[in-house]
């Protein structure tokens, strides 16, 4: 989670009580954010004055402290196209980098080198091991591991939910922000219906432009529907939920499944057009496509089941879209054999393939 404020000691003591209230929900563990580990800063202080009645400048004395301690880029240089920056360090820091620092010399303005130790004084403080700034305002960040066999990363939002809620309502000005794991599922998920819409747009309009025909395509897409119920009935049977790979084998299957329309209606556009009655052509097709499309289907359908079932064994990574794709190809072939001969009975215009409604 992520918890941003304007004010950093209230954004701690949020990320204390939502810690809290994580640690008390079995299955979740090893919960920290980004304050904790502090590590150990080093602050030099420099006394100006008595650097400038030394004759040193200030500036050189930050110059050598930051070239010591980051380094100060002097040059570049091109090789093979590739930009290549001459750095300026010290070669070595010793055990001791601070004291290294301070056994530096400047030179004042009469050319002689001075200590910085003369001048300079070391102030050891502890500060976060990161601070990270969301839109310029201080965010601190709250992570957690979960037990899959205990609890999921969703349920353990889900059950945090009350004290989100009830510390936004006290903290308006405050913002509390889950991530994580969560967080990357429901973008997945919402990238992946972007993209399963953009997929049905390109069907439609590549089976629009090849036929010259509107209705055509919704024919064809009556298809997706009947797959996607194959889809909930299996993942019902089989005691699964839907994930983001099965999500993705929707995709394809909707790629699939309208394999079967077109040859369906292409068939009887074809028998319409040698001159049979359009009732006989939908009957025809019934009967003659009947044998190619199923044993299509079971193919594909056996080809899958190892996969499925995990013969051999189960790759949990790919057996969600196995689980998607095979049984709803199963059952879109089913209902499309079954129901589209009724469906395109209302459509008699289809016969000639210049129905453009």
């Amino acid at each position: 989670m992520q918890i941003t404020s304007r004010d950093s000691k209230l954004g701690a003591e949020i990320s204390d009580k939502l810690k809290a209230g994580l640690s008390e929900i079995d299955g979740v563990h090893s919960l920290e954010t980004d304050l904790d580990g502090d590590s150990i800063n080093y602050r030099f202080i420099v006394d100006n004055d008595l650097a400038v009645s030394m004759g040193v400048d200030p500036q050189k004395i930050a110059s050598t402290i930051f070239s010591a301690s980051t380094g100060s880029v002097l040059d570049e240089i091109l090789k093979d196209n590739e930009k290549i920056e001459i750095l300026l360090t010290v070669d070595e820091m010793g055990e001791k980098p601070v004291d290294t620092i301070l056994d530096l010399k400047v030179r004042n303005d009469i050319g002689h080198a001075v200590p910085l130790k003369s001048f300079v004084k070391i102030q050891e403080e502890k500060g976060p091991s990161s601070i990270q700034r969301l839109n310029g305002l201080r965010t601190i960040t709250l992570f957690g591991e979960v037990d899959d066999r205990v609890i999921t990363g969703k349920e353990a939002n889900v059950k945090i939910g009350p004290i989100v809620d009830q510390l936004q309502k006290e903290h308006q000005s405050v913002s509390i922000e889950a991530g994580g794991g969560e967080k990357d599922r429901l973008n997945a998920v919402t990238d992946t219906l972007k993209l399963y819409g953009f997929a049905l747009l390109l069907i439609f309009i590549t089976i629009s432009l090849t036929f010259q025909s509107f209705t055509y395509p919704f024919l064809v897409l009556t298809a997706v529907p009947m797959g996607l119920s194959g889809v909930v009935w299996s993942l019902v049977l089989h005691g699964k939920s839907l994930s983001i790979m099965g999500i993705i084998g929707i995709v394809g299957l909707s790629g699939v499944v309208v394999n079967v329309s077109i040859i369906f209606l292409k068939f009887i556009q074809d028998e319409c057009k040698s001159g049979m009655d359009f009732r006989e052509a939908v009957i025809t097709a019934g009967v003659s496509r009947l044998r190619p499309i199923v044993m299509t289907t079971m193919s594909t359908l056996i080809g899958l089941l190892p996969t499925i079932y995990g013969v051999g064994g189960i790759d949990s990574f790919v057996q969600p879209i196995a689980l998607v794709l095979g049984w709803g190809l199963f059952v879109a072939t089913f209902l499309t054999l079954t129901c589209l001969p009724a469906i395109i009975s209302f459509f008699p215009g289809i016969e000639s393939g210049s129905h453009k409604e």
